[in-house]
């Protein structure tokens, strides 16, 4: 009686595990086995790289992207090429001509074509215009690999990968999201999440958002200045 009282006492602790069960429901209960058909044959399944995959597909269901952000030698490409077998459509990989290399040891081609992902394309992030030329509209998910290098929304080609991504799942695959300021974070959430109209919960307006971030900053800036000239006696 006492378990199941709507009065009963609970410890703190024990809310705090009963608030993480309740957020965390979707990836606690429910969860579906990974489509693991036609894996590479020396391929090692791993529990965390299966753990990433699985929130991301969640992750796209509600938002329609994320990131994919291990460090680097954790296997994002791996991670991303598994993710890719549990999806049910086109696949467009854009990265960096380095890693359209074969002999790179992160050859995007390769891999994708080592889990056998079909009616996949890979692309240099160079020819981005060529590619809305020749029709995006195909493509139901767009992997970018780098995706910290589309920091400024104010470049040709941001406004071109903005075009590519519309109306599709957006996968962030970069090991430094973040690299110099708050803006790096802002430019790449805009590419599947409108800046005033965000499903984010709790974060409707992503651009009033970081404008309170960057003023924050800059009050920071401004003590630590004011403490600098303090401590130095000026």
């Amino acid at each position: 009686m006492k378990k199941e009282s709507p009065f009963a006492f609970f410890t703190p602790y024990e809310l705090y595990l009963k608030f993480l069960a309740e957020y965390f429901r979707d990836y606690l209960g429910g969860r579906t086995r990974l489509n693991s058909e036609n894996l590479p044959q020396n391929f090692k399944k791993l529990s965390y790289q299966e753990d990433a995959v699985f929130t991301a597909q969640q992750m796209l269901k509600s938002y329609g992207g994320v990131f994919i952000s291990d460090v680097v030698g954790l296997g994002k490409t791996y991670i991303s090429a598994l993710l890719a077998l549990q999806l049910d459509g086109r696949c467009l990989i854009i990265a960096p001509p380095s890693l359209l290399d074969e002999n790179s040891p992160g050859y995007w081609p390769r891999v994708f074509r080592d889990f056998c992902i079909p009616g996949h394309k890979c692309v240099s992030i160079g020819k981005l215009e060529e590619v809305i030329d020749q029709g995006v509209e195909f493509y139901k998910y767009v992997f970018i690999d780098e995706s910290h290098r589309f920091k400024s929304d104010s470049t040709q080609r941001y406004e071109h990968l903005t075009r590519i991504c519309q109306g599709k799942g957006v996968i962030l695959v970069s090991a430094t999201p973040y690299n110099n300021t708050l803006d790096d974070v802002y430019s790449q959430l805009k590419l599947f999440q409108p800046p005033r109209n965000s499903t984010i919960p709790g974060l409707r307006n992503l651009e009033a958002f970081f404008d309170r971030l960057r003023n924050r900053l800059k009050g920071l800036h401004r003590l630590d200045a004011a403490a600098l000239a303090l401590a130095s006696g000026r």
